[in-house]
């Protein structure tokens, strides 16, 4: 079955712009454990009978072409729950060599309650090519029904030198992109397939 919903907020701020970092070094891992634990920006959100997800502390890095062979594209945002769930968060954390911007691949996100592993969903996110759009997909389990849910969103972005307006950051190694003020999200769709029909 197939069920229209309403809309999603995702607020994508944008942090951790270091150009050369490297998202697998220990300083770097220290770093963005760190940033876990900070409050999210206080921003304006739905009103929490929307039904959808809140994206924070969204970083995305992507080398320039003449250094992909030698530097890795990398992302790390987290994911909670709109209206909120208490404990409730899924990290989202991919470095690669291979293209980062792909629309035809999910990348696995790892979900906690209360810090414990969560069993029984999966969130996923990507990136359409040039990061011309984000992508998130939950999919979980309640009562034997198995529920998928998709938003997929546009994403705008300025190189302007005026740092009022820009948010992306060019170096000659490649660029970061940012997005303090947040995106809106809306659920595309959700999908509940029952134990009667599973496989």
């Amino acid at each position: 079955m197939r069920f229209p919903l309403s809309t999603l907020l995702a607020l994508l701020p944008l942090a951790y712009t270091a150009p050369s970092s490297d998202i697998t070094s220990a300083s770097t891992l220290k770093a963005l454990i760190k940033r876990v634990a900070e409050p999210a920006p206080v921003t304006p959100v739905a009103p929490l009978t929307t039904p959808g997800c809140v994206v924070q502390h969204f970083e995305a890095w992507i080398p320039m072409d003449s250094y992909k062979d030698t530097m890795l594209s990398r992302a790390y945002f987290n994911v909670t729950q709109m209206p909120p769930v208490p404990g409730w968060v899924s990290t989202c954390w991919k470095t690669t060599k291979k293209p980062l911007c792909d629309p035809n691949v999910w990348y696995p996100c790892t979900t906690y309650m209360h810090d414990q592993t969560v069993t029984n969903e999966q969130v996923m996110f990507r990136f359409g090519h040039g990061l011309s759009s984000v992508g998130i997909k939950r999919t979980w389990t309640y009562a034997g029904t198995t529920m998928t849910a998709t938003a997929t969103e546009a994403a705008e972005w300025n190189e302007s030198v005026n740092p009022l307006v820009s948010n992306v950051t060019v170096s000659q190694y490649g660029k970061c992109y940012e997005k303090p003020n947040g995106w809106m999200f809306a659920w595309k769709s959700m999908t509940g397939l029952g134990p009667q029909q599973g496989v």
